[in-house]
């Protein structure tokens, strides 16, 4: 061991710092440990993120091309028709929207 290769006056110095070297080693391990248990689940939240918003997008395409078609089908200047349309829109996309806000409180809540 270091201490036993040197003087005996610097032993008791040598080993108290070998003592803070390995403390603080050990701080610096449980402290990286803790990040990278943070940035895990991090990716997973934005992964299950991700996920949900492709399938927003795929919605809202779906709903697009449904609305186009109802239109192209029904619209010859039918005002009203077409106010109700895009409200339908707008409920669904808000309830959509609110459907993916609570899960993405309920998988913060689950990682902490």
């Amino acid at each position: 061991m270091l201490s036993e290769q040197c003087r005996p006056e610097d032993s008791d110095l040598i080993t108290a710092q070998l003592e803070d070297v390995n403390s603080r080693w050990d701080d610096l391990c449980l402290h990286s440990s803790e990040r990278q248990q943070t940035i895990e689940g991090a990716l997973i939240q934005l992964g299950q993120f991700q996920l949900a918003l492709e399938e927003l997008l795929v919605w809202i395409k779906q709903t697009n091309a449904t609305l186009d078609e109802q239109l192209a089908r029904n619209i010859q200047g039918d005002v009203k028709f077409i106010e109700v349309e895009k409200a339908k829109h707008k409920v669904g996309l808000t309830l959509y929207l609110l459907q993916v806000y609570r899960f993405s409180q309920s998988s913060r809540t689950q990682n902490k």
